[in-house]
């Protein structure tokens, strides 16, 4: 007995704009982790003097900052 009959067509994949919109979020997030990852190596190559380290909690700000305008405006 055969596993398919043959009698229904297969259907075509369809991508939906939902689906490249949560695709092209994917990328964004992988590029951005990627650019994240490489900073992070390159400061710890670096001597920072300690006058400079006010300088994070500001980045810090910055970048709780942008996590909640993603998270505000990228809501599918």
């Amino acid at each position: 007995m055969p596993m398919f009959s043959g009698t229904q067509p297969s259907t075509r994949y369809e991508l939906s704009e939902e689906d490249l919109k949560k695709a092209g979020q994917v990328l964004l997030w992988s590029g951005a982790s990627a650019i994240l990852g490489t900073i992070i190596v390159l400061v710890g190559q670096f001597n920072v003097p300690i006058q400079w380290l006010f300088l994070v909690p500001i980045i810090n700000s910055v970048l709780v900052a942008v996590k909640k305008f993603v998270d505000n405006n990228l809501k599918g």
